[in-house]
């Protein structure tokens, strides 16, 4: 069953090209924990811009944003946080091609 975000649940916003595309490990790790207590949304980007998009959406419902990435994914998530014009918590799962 599908639940409709809240304020109370964060964003967890993973970049699958991120390291290279070596993203397998921070994928499961994710999917364990998620499944185990389904407290956040999950989303994987397709595209460039989106992280962005996704995170001002979030932003401006209120809720806390995970990044799981490298620089690429944390410019866009600021940026859209910013764009929102909202203070919201920010969580960062270093997920770059310089930490592996």
């Amino acid at each position: 069953m599908e639940h409709s975000p809240s304020s109370d649940n964060p964003i967890v916003i993973l970049n699958p090209a991120a390291n290279r595309g070596k993203m397998d490990q921070y994928r499961a790790l994710l999917h364990r924990r998620l499944d185990a207590e389904p407290q956040a949304e999950y989303v994987e980007t397709n595209r460039q811009g989106e992280a962005q998009e996704l995170a001002m959406n979030a932003a401006k419902e209120g809720r806390a944003v995970i990044i799981v990435g490298g620089d690429g994914t944390v410019t866009e998530v600021v940026n859209g946080i910013l764009g929102a014009g909202r203070r919201v918590l920010v969580g960062l799962v270093g997920g770059g091609s310089a930490i592996g």
